[in-house]
């Protein structure tokens, strides 16, 4: 007798037992299920553009000696310019805006390998802060012995107000491209996952001309330049 209620007992465990198992089984499966769901995202871009009047000009202003002898050559092409430095420096501009950024010395040879003269190179990058008084004073340099002018570009002293504006119109295009797009698709925009951002300010060449052109005040037209900012945000979808 106390045999048969022992198997009954056990008869009943074992069954709560199964019952216990199911529904953790049970369990399992919901979670998994969340853990399976993949996370719905909207991918969008979005560009701002803020335009400005250029305040600065840069050149590439040189002088370029040639001779039979090196010590010629670098003679000529020192005081060449050294006439082009003190005139910048009369003029107010600064030595911050004034930095080497070629010298070069090369050899001359015939078809025999002879040497038959010295070429000398010297090339300093100019920023001119007044636009206005720009083209004269590229005149006056060619004047004063630079027999080189290249590179000329109009730029932006400060593009960081600039920048900022235009980041804060690149996320708000952005966004509401997300917002149309997640209506138009009838769901709901969450929060922003990742940002990221490319972008800067455009400058353009303005002249390139020799310097046997410059026979007057080069004219100078300032036109606008674009400070551009992407971004790329990925939105949350519900």
């Amino acid at each position: 007798m106390n045999k048969k209620l022992f198997w009954i007992g056990g008869a009943t465990l074992a069954v709560a037992a199964l019952a216990v198992l199911f529904v953790a089984s049970g369990m399992t499966t919901w979670a998994q299920d969340d853990e399976a769901r993949v996370q719905r995202t909207l991918n969008v871009f979005g560009q701002g553009v803020v335009k400005a009047v250029p305040d600065a000009l840069q050149a590439t202003v040189g002088v370029e000696s040639e001779s039979l002898n090196l010590s010629d050559a670098l003679a000529e092409n020192n005081t060449r310019m050294a006439n082009v430095l003190a005139l910048l420096k009369s003029l107010g501009v600064e030595d911050r805006d004034v930095q080497t950024v070629q010298f070069y010395i090369s050899e001359r040879r015939d078809n025999d390998g002879r040497i038959t003269g010295f070429f000398v190179i010297n090339n300093v990058q100019v920023t001119l802060r007044d636009l206005n008084a720009a083209g004269g004073i590229l005149d006056q340099l060619v004047q004063a012995g630079a027999n080189s002018v290249s590179g000329i570009q109009l730029t932006i002293s400060d593009a960081s107000e600039l920048v900022v504006q235009a980041r804060a119109l690149a996320v708000q295009n952005a966004k509401d491209k997300a917002k149309e797009l997640a209506t138009a698709a009838g769901m709901f925009l969450g929060n922003p996952i990742t940002i990221s951002e490319s972008g800067g300010y455009e400058s353009f060449a303005v002249a390139r001309a020799a310097a046997a052109e410059f026979d007057k005040a080069v004219p100078i037209a300032a036109g606008e330049l674009s400070v551009t900012i992407g971004v790329s945000i990925v939105y949350e979808m519900f």
